[in-house]
């Protein structure tokens, strides 16, 4: 016979929602050990240092583009929007996802939004 669990007074728990840990005031750039190249409009990057080769869609081509110098979130999605015509507020969703798997596979750092940085 198995113990069933009790449910709390407040009723069964609820999964929490994934919390994005990406602040809009974070600023992103390439890893030093990430080169690309560009084949037939498709972003190849490999990590040297990892082996990791990822194709990118024209999309996250124009993200890795736009972080050869530090970038915010809203500085990405102002790009996406102007090049691909879509609201900001998806552009926006599109530039999170697409530095949150590069970030991942430690293609890009994200440094904190209150560092000075260089352009």
């Amino acid at each position: 016979m198995h113990a069933r669990k009790a449910t709390p007074p407040w009723g069964p728990q609820i999964p929490r929602p994934r919390i994005r840990l990406s602040l809009i005031a974070d600023r992103y750039l390439r890893s030093r050990t990430a080169l690309s190249e560009i084949f037939d409009e498709r972003t190849v990057v490999l990590d040297h240092r990892t082996g990791t080769t990822v194709h990118l869609n024209a999309a996250a081509g124009s993200i890795w583009a736009a972080l050869a110098s530090p970038q915010t979130v809203d500085e990405i999605a102002a790009r996406l929007t102007s090049q691909f015509a879509i609201p900001l507020a998806r552009a926006r969703q599109d530039a999170l996802a697409a530095l949150e798997e590069l970030e991942r596979q430690e293609l890009v750092t994200r440094s904190p939004g209150d560092l000075e940085h260089s352009s």
